[in-house]
């Protein structure tokens, strides 16, 4: 009987689908389980933290948040990958620990370039006061590129050229897709030379940042291994699918455009790969929806709840979430019953359980040390216990401290 385990972020993100995809992998890492961590959405954008009491914290952003528990990875086709974001968290990892896991890669995932991530941060700054809040990681753009371009060849494609074909594909990347993506923006590249964009000039005309691209995806070329989803499920008797974002920053939420993420947030495409790739009945399958026990959301958009720091608690201080350039400060909400209900519950596992009837449901409520152990809004954890198979709750950094509320005994 296999253990599914599906993460997905409630809100706006920066619920702490890190922490709990920790406490998963901790989980099997104990019972001696073979555990596959699974990134499904998105890409290196995601900033999910672990902490262990030990010292050791780690943001994760190309590995999947079980990596230190030593659960292997896969990256599912639906996931960006980007090789010189993956070789620079590879070297911060080795300085922790040596990696124990596999890495596999669909072989039809989309690939970021350099020139991706410059695109979006040029525009990011060039909009100044009308920014969209991005994180900087080129993932809309790389999204774009791979529908609307001739430059979309996916990552079998990309290893299975030489260095030089590899070259030719990214120059054409450079000086042909590059300035007629900003033109599309209304943008002259030649134009933009301001002291903020003067360094991206001067990348973008290096080739130095082309032979480095190429030297990265080299080196994940050869310490991963290619793979279909299908073809290494029965490995594994423990599969976590770890989401990015959250369901309301789904690029299916129409209402929220264009202040969305370019993947789906949903538990959609798990619930698909489960269905499509093994035996239903022979799975224990939980959703595990994450929430802090207020709302919070980085970058700009619509935020009905919002409210000032003070009115949740003035000594909230969150490290991975830091100001930046491109999405600015965090922003902080009143966490509203209803509305949350309506797009987890009602919507998000509804689905679900139309594709697959045998799915539980669970609520992981983090941050509870910032609002007296319950949550500072409409509701209570009580309430909240009603609707959810069983609830987490979480009040340290720590997965060890995670304690379960119940079976739906409120």
């Amino acid at each position: 009987m296999k253990t599914v385990k599906i993460v997905i972020g409630s809100n706006y993100g920066d619920e702490g689908k890190g922490l709990a995809t920790h406490y998963f992998s901790q989980t099997a890492k104990e019972k001696n389980i073979r555990c596959l961590n699974v990134l499904y959405n998105g890409g290196s954008q995601r900033g999910h933290t672990v902490e262990y009491k030990n010292g050791v914290r780690h943001v994760f952003h190309h590995f999947g948040s079980g990596t230190l528990d030593n659960a292997d990875n896969y990256f599912d086709r639906n996931f960006i990958v980007n090789p010189m974001v993956f070789v620079s968290e590879l070297n911060e990892l080795l300085q922790i620990q040596k990696i124990k896991s596999k890495i596999y890669i669909s072989p039809n995932c989309c690939v970021s370039t350099p020139f991706d991530m410059i695109i979006n941060q040029m525009i990011e700054i060039y909009r100044q006061k009308n920014k969209h809040g991005s994180c900087g990681y080129g993932i809309w753009e790389t999204k774009v590129r791979y529908e609307h371009s001739i430059y979309h060849l996916e990552y079998i494609d990309l290893i299975n050229l030489t260095d030089d074909e590899l070259f030719k594909y990214l120059d054409g990347i450079r000086k042909v897709y590059l300035p007629n993506r900003l033109s599309e923006y209304g943008y002259n590249i030649n134009d933009m030379n301001t002291p903020d964009l003067d360094n991206y000039i001067e990348n973008i005309n290096d080739d130095n940042l082309i032979k480095k691209y190429i030297q990265d995806l080299r080196t994940m070329q050869d310490i991963t291994y290619t793979s279909y989803f299908s073809g290494i499920l029965r490995i594994y008797d423990y599969i976590i699918f770890e989401g990015a974002q959250g369901l309301e920053l789904s690029e299916t939420n129409r209402k929220a455009y264009p202040y969305v993420t370019a993947s789906n947030t949903s538990s959609l495409i798990p619930i698909q790969r489960i269905h499509d790739s093994i035996v239903e009945n022979d799975c224990n399958i939980e959703i595990c929806y994450v929430t802090r026990s207020y709302f919070t959301r980085h970058g700009v958009g619509d935020f009905p709840t919002e409210c000032p720091q003070n009115s949740i608690n003035p000594e909230i201080k969150d490290e991975t979430n830091v100001h930046n350039k491109f999405q600015d400060h965090i922003r902080y909400g009143f966490f509203d019953y209803d509305e949350f209900l309506c797009r987890v519950k009602y919507v998000d596992a509804a689905i679900a359980k139309s594709i697959i009837s045998n799915i539980n449901t669970s609520l992981l409520i983090t941050h509870l040390n910032y609002t007296n152990n319950d949550i500072c809004g409409n509701c209570t954890i009580k309430d909240l216990c009603k609707d959810f198979d069983s609830v987490y709750l979480s009040n340290t950094k720590y997965a060890e401290d995670i304690v379960i509320k119940g079976d739906n005994n409120g």
